[in-house]
């Protein structure tokens, strides 16, 4: 990010831009990792343009932070692990968008705080709904109540960030962090992983349910989500063998869609129901 006249915050323009460039992200199947940082020495992201924001009626303004929560419902979307690398402040808009991220680094000297209260604002970019997630409820509330802020050390003391560092002189410390960790992931099967990452936020989605349906419900997905990634890592060029007088299961080129072979059995039938009622797969049949 690099919108150095106004300290990164988050502009009509500045949000277009950001759009255009996950758009770009989520379609590239090479993107193993993304890493958000930013080139303003000192800041990763100081929220919401306000200068901007007080020139917009009510109807924009309204218009403007729905825009705003898609634009974080995007980052947390995307289908491969995010990293936020904060450097220095990271208030309002811009601790949401971290938040927003899989992962967070924090140099020891970032500033993070939502503090829309201190304005006579609520955070509005879904801050209030991932904060209690990542910190628990009761500290969360503390961090909004009273539009702290806190640095680095005591975000990692919470919970609020993965890792904390000491800053380095070019500043860049965080996103060095963050580069070793990205680094960890990169060998890792990308399917696999990406999954993981969907039967994760799919079940915390779920968390306002009774507690023995989530378990029933996530040990479902995981057993969608394991014969989804064993089947795309080895059945890439083929077909696989059939065994147990299991039909085989065919590929197709997209990642969002699975043919099965007409006349699967009904342990077959039934997992194919549960892949597309909890992972949104499409299915389609081949006659053989």
């Amino acid at each position: 990010m690099n919108r150095a006249h106004a300290r990164n915050s988050l502009g009509k323009i500045f949000v277009n831009e950001l759009f255009r460039a996950l758009e770009s992200i989520r379609c590239d199947e090479k993107i193993r990792v993304v890493v958000f940082k930013s080139e303003v020495k000192g800041v990763f992201c100081a929220g919401a343009d306000l200068k901007e924001r007080a020139q917009m009626n009510d109807a924009e303004v309204g218009h403007f932070v729905h825009r705003l929560r898609n634009l974080m419902d995007e980052i947390a979307a995307l289908p491969m692990p995010t990293i936020a690398a904060v450097e220095g402040y990271a208030l309002g808009g811009g601790l949401e968008l971290a938040l927003a991220c899989d992962l967070r680094i924090a140099a020891s000297s970032a500033i993070m705080g939502l503090i829309e209260t201190t304005r006579g604002l609520l955070p509005g970019a879904g801050g209030t709904q991932r904060l209690p997630r990542c910190i628990g409820v009761g500290l969360a509330k503390e961090l909004i109540f009273t539009g702290r802020q806190i640095d680095g050390q005591q975000a990692h003391s919470i919970g609020l960030v993965n890792h904390t560092v000491p800053q380095n002189d070019e500043g860049d410390a965080a996103y060095q962090r963050a580069l070793t960790l990205a680094k960890e992931i990169l060998p890792q099967a990308p399917i696999a992983v990406k999954m993981g990452k969907l039967a994760i936020n799919r079940g915390i989605e779920r968390s306002h349910l009774p507690f023995r349906w989530i378990l029933h419900q996530g040990w479902l997905l995981r057993e969608c989500v394991t014969h989804r990634t064993f089947l795309q890592e080895t059945v890439r060029k083929g077909w696989l063998p059939s065994e147990r007088n299991v039909p085989p299961i065919l590929l197709g080129n997209s990642s969002t869609k699975v043919a099965l072979i007409s006349g699967l059995d009904s342990l077959g039938n039934k997992m194919a129901h549960k892949i597309h009622k909890l992972l949104n797969i499409d299915f389609y049949k081949l006659n053989c």
